[in-house]
């Protein structure tokens, strides 16, 4: 998906938000997180218009399969969003699947949760393979958030910037603003950082890359022969 509308504009507006929800389809956090985020910034923008562009192709196992080591940069999850009004403060998201620090080894992950080839491929007949993508974020200690920055139309980056991080919790999407809730924000960045830094999932597939060489020729191998 990667659209641009004007929420004034009600008939485009609700396509917009199909739209967005079809490309999240299988991504329960960032489909919880996106929409609230809409349903924020939408009101706000007046005659502005509100923009995103998203991927999800829910498969981290192929994605990893196919564009190891130099063709992941267009293959990974995504989402890129924006809120300009003509007067007032721009909303930029983006979305990213993070790492937290802890969680099993990939090849420890990858064994548990797709067992062995027959499986994988009775999953990616059966159309299942984005619930077993879900299990293998979990046990890897990934997990999908937004990231936002709040500041004028116009204006280059400052510090004076609001930063707000979105979370996905079991009563629904939760955001914490570095302006109204320092606190809380300290909080939630804790929960998704690994030693105090985000890390993205391009970044821990570089920084296990020792494990990723382990699982992804074995991979290949069985994709050859399907």
């Amino acid at each position: 998906m990667r659209s641009r509308v004007s929420p004034q504009v009600a008939s485009r507006w609700k396509a917009f938000r199909q739209e967005a929800r079809q490309s999240l389809a299988g991504n329960h956090e960032w489909d919880s997180l996106v929409a609230g985020w809409l349903d924020e910034v939408g009101p706000k923008v007046g005659e502005g218009d509100v923009g995103l562009h998203v991927y999800n192709p829910c498969d981290l196992l192929q994605t990893t399969t196919h564009g190891w080591p130099d063709g992941l940069e267009n293959l990974l999850p995504m989402v890129m969003g924006e809120a300009v009004p003509r007067h007032g403060l721009r909303h930029s998201v983006r979305g990213a699947l993070c790492w937290n620090g802890r969680g099993l080894s990939l090849p420890d992950a990858v064994r548990l949760v797709y067992r062995d080839p027959l499986f994988l491929m009775s999953n990616m007949y059966a159309g299942a393979v984005w619930e077993r993508d879900r299990e293998l974020l979990d046990l890897l200690g990934l997990h999908y958030v937004l990231l936002e920055k709040i500041g004028p139309v116009g204006s280059e980056a400052t510090v004076a910037e609001e930063h707000r991080i979105w979370i996905h919790q079991d009563q629904g999407a939760r955001v914490y603003s570095s302006d109204t809730d320092p606190r809380g924000y300290a909080q939630a960045y804790a929960t998704i950082a690994a030693d105090g830094e985000i890390v993205s999932i391009g970044q821990y597939l570089n920084r296990h890359s020792h494990e990723v060489e382990l699982v992804v020729p074995e991979c290949r191998a069985f994709t050859h022969v399907v």
